[in-house]
């Protein structure tokens, strides 16, 4: 679950190729941190930071056992 995503604009993005990258910041218990960019022909044109949280039907799947039930990007 989305706790906040937060995007910065650096540029305009144009229309055309474009690249994004993202990643995993850290992981704390429950909250995983991801961060990611946009890059244009000039540059990085947006920068993301978001905070997800692993929901509690999904913890209590893993508790109990049952992580097959459970979206593998839960794990």
């Amino acid at each position: 679950m989305t706790g906040t995503f937060t995007l910065r604009y650096h540029q305009p993005t144009p229309l055309g190729d474009l690249r994004a990258e993202g990643w995993i910041d850290r992981v704390e218990g429950i909250k995983t941190w991801a961060k990611g960019h946009v890059i244009g022909p000039d540059g990085v044109t947006v920068e993301a930071e978001g905070v997800f949280i692993l929901p509690r039907w999904a913890r209590e799947r893993i508790a109990a056992g049952n992580p097959e039930d459970t979206p593998k990007y839960f794990e």
